[in-house]
């Protein structure tokens, strides 16, 4: 029944790692977050156990067989394996700092083949809004992680760079 439970939950840790390193979508980023906050713990308690090996590679097992197209990588194995040393601060730190980033190379390249200037503006929009929203999630989550002022600096760079392209925007 443990093993089951175990498995269970490596697997969600697997899929929700999965999901916050290819999102750029900040809504999923915020449902998907809260998990791993919830079931590492959770199988921190479990991971001196003698049968918990099994469990990781079961839930391996499980996730390939699920998803034939995706490989498990180290870093999904780290957190499993070992999540009383999963570095979780450090890793939302870097989940929330990729997110934004794909999110804005995303609205760039959407900004780069539009015609209209108020479709240009409300991707310019988008992006001051979801660097507004990466801030917070720093913020209220990641303050003592050491790469803190790094990622902060780096989303107040693009909302400046955004800013710049907003003003010659109303230039034009």
């Amino acid at each position: 029944m443990l093993e089951q439970i175990l498995g269970g939950r490596m697997r969600i840790c697997l899929e929700t790692l999965q999901i916050l390193s290819t999102t750029k979508n900040f809504e999923t980023f915020k449902n998907r977050m809260p998990l791993l906050y919830e079931h590492l713990p959770f199988l921190s308690k479990y991971q001196d156990e003698p049968e918990y090996i099994n469990c990781v590679s079961q839930a391996k097992q499980s996730y390939e067989l699920n998803y034939p197209d995706r490989t498990v990588d180290d870093m999904q194995i780290a957190a499993i394996f070992k999540p009383a040393q999963f570095p979780l601060k450090t890793m939302h730190l870097k989940f929330v700092a990729q997110c934004a980033s794909r999110f804005t190379k995303q609205m760039k390249d959407e900004i780069d083949s539009l015609k209209s200037q108020t479709a240009k503006k409300n991707r310019v929009e988008k992006i001051l809004f979801a660097m507004d929203i990466a801030k917070k999630e720093l913020e209220d989550n990641c303050q003592e992680c050491e790469e803190y002022r790094v990622a902060i600096n780096a989303i107040h760079n693009v909302s400046r760079e955004t800013m710049v392209l907003k003003v010659a925007d109303t230039i034009k």
